[in-house]
């Protein structure tokens, strides 16, 4: 059957394609659903999930006798569905599968692919390989990217942690003490009443060499000591962490990302150099997936050009607006930007509520400040091509160093104290928020993403 319910013609065939499509096959035959045929033959569903879209490793034999089992195949189908498993296990493997090698992991299967980042993937692999960098933070604005590349790069140095590689997703937690057991969970370490389950998921990770992707955890007060606490106690564990702004402690190397670059709208080179551009890639990659005859040309190169750039090469902006040209041909859509939080809507439903709209984005950053760094954001926001120090404090009528603390790092983990934004000397024009210019008045003030700038 096909993802709509019709039978396939043609299950076999090798490779993971192969034993993916006959395993899914003899499901539905069988009239099972992913979770009925993980209950049967006691395999979790994810495994199941993963091995019939061919992103997992080739089935150890145990499993495919339990999947044969669960499903009732007779004689001749089991040898099929046997030499299928064992075609996979010799199958030529994609980089991807190539870089991590054998080693377990709990990375989610990627689904989109990454624009832009070959170097900043490269250069936050560099810190992850050096020994005195056990704690990385990938920074930057909501809506960047930072969750799809420290999957990328989690993947990428998969070989380094003997151990393994395991993602811990921290979106719908704001409570401390909630941090630990999902750590635990995603370790499947279990909590035996006998010892605090922080003690219990220490000594699991005491003697392992794992790297833990700990994933938004801005939003968490006093993340930072569980997190030290953690890398203390355990010497051979790495953390790849992404917030929207730094732990702030001993030892953490951050790395800031930012948007991605805009071509110069005045020196455009021919449009098949421009598709290479990754900013316009991402665009026309999204509006493909909604409308395969959308091509870039002559007519609308520039006009694709510039709604990257008023959306300040924001992937996740990008993205929302790019699944526009389904209805909307470019002019329409640049057009509409200047009510771009009304347009900019409709993301992909599984994505988290927070990054299906852009307004969602901005009220998540927005809510996690302070009522007075709140304040002193709307003042900034008259801001349109950036401002010196010496110019936000003139306008908020503040010491910003010493009084508004940095607006633009949104919800600090572990209370970041106020102060100057990281990186940023006094006096050095920072960008201002441009993401919600020109917008009507909305139902609350909410404030722009701004773009940040690596430190």
């Amino acid at each position: 059957m096909d993802g709509g319910g019709k039978m396939d013609g043609n299950p076999n065939g090798t490779g993971p394609t192969g034993f993916g499509r006959l395993l899914r096959y003899h499901r539905l035959a069988a009239g099972l659903t992913q979770e009925g045929l993980a209950e049967r033959a006691t395999v979790s569903v994810r495994n199941i999930r993963y091995m019939e879209r061919g992103v997992e490793h080739a089935p150890q034999r145990d499993t495919v006798r339990l999947l044969a089992d669960a499903l009732a195949l007779p004689a001749h189908d089991r040898v099929a569905f046997a030499a299928a498993a064992e075609q996979w296990g010799t199958r030529p493997r994609s980089r991807l599968t190539a870089a991590m090698g054998n080693h377990p992991h709990t990375l989610p299967a990627v689904l989109s692919p990454l624009f832009g980042r070959a170097s900043d993937a490269a250069r936050i692999q560099d810190v992850l390989c050096r020994e005195d960098a056990r704690l990385v933070t990938l920074t930057g604005p909501a809506g960047v990217g930072k969750t799809r590349l420290a999957l990328h790069v989690a993947a990428a140095v998969a070989r380094q942690y003997r151990d393994g590689v395991c993602m811990v997703v921290l979106a719908s937690e704001r409570d401390p003490s909630l941090v630990m057991p999902a750590i635990a969970r995603a370790l499947d370490v279990r909590d035996n009443g006998a010892r605090p389950l922080g003690e219990c998921v220490h000594a699991y990770l005491r003697s392992r060499r794992v790297l833990l992707l700990l994933d938004n955890v801005e939003q968490i007060p006093a993340v930072a000591p569980i997190i030290v606490d953690l890398l203390t106690a355990c010497p051979e564990v790495g953390a790849l962490v992404t917030s929207r702004a730094p732990l702030q402690v001993r030892g953490e190397q951050e790395y800031r990302l930012s948007p991605l670059a805009i071509p110069d709208p005045a020196r455009l080179p021919p449009v098949d150099e421009l598709v290479q551009c990754p900013v316009v890639a991402l665009f026309l990659c999204q509006a493909r997936a909604v409308n395969p005859a959308f091509a870039l040309t002559t007519a609308n190169a520039a006009t694709v050009v510039e709604i990257c750039r008023q959306l300040d090469g924001l992937p996740l902006a990008i993205e929302l607006a790019a699944a526009r040209v389904k209805i909307l041909p470019p002019h329409q859509l640049l057009s509409r930007l200047r009510c771009r939080l009304r347009v900019l809507t409709d993301g992909a439903r599984d994505l988290p509520k927070r990054q299906q709209t852009l307004r969602n984005a901005l009220d998540w950053s927005y809510d996690l400040l302070t009522a007075r760094e709140q304040r002193v954001l709307r003042q900034l926001c008259v801001f349109v091509g950036g401002c010196s120090l010496e110019a936000a404090e003139a306008v908020c009528g503040v010491d910003i160093e010493e009084d508004a603390g940095d607006a633009g790092d949104a919800g600090r983990p572990a209370g970041r104290p106020a102060g100057r934004p990281a990186g940023r000397p006094a006096g050095r024009p920072g960008r201002a928020c441009v993401l919600g210019q020109q917008e009507p008045a909305p139902s609350r003030e909410t404030p722009s993403g701004g773009v940040g700038r690596r430190a």
